[in-house]
């Protein structure tokens, strides 16, 4: 847990100057690549993040819109 009492799961769509900045306030960030996830599907990045007891972040994109992910898959 980090100082700000947050900890983030970074998508990879999150630029890495923003992990940069994030973890230079004091909140504790992983990445999906850090992880060894990268690539993987929006529910798999979204299960780890459950596992990982991590929020999950990522950069809105138009695919993120009506990406059909339910809450039973996660």
């Amino acid at each position: 847990m980090s100082a700000m009492g947050i900890s983030l799961l970074a998508d990879e769509n999150v630029y890495w100057e923003v992990v940069e900045r994030l973890r230079a306030e004091g909140f504790d960030v992983k990445t999906v690549a850090e992880l060894g996830k990268a690539g993987a599907p929006d529910v798999e990045v979204l299960q780890l993040a459950r596992r990982e007891e991590r929020v999950p972040a990522r950069r809105r994109s138009a695919d993120a819109v009506g990406s059909g992910i339910r809450n039973r898959e996660i």
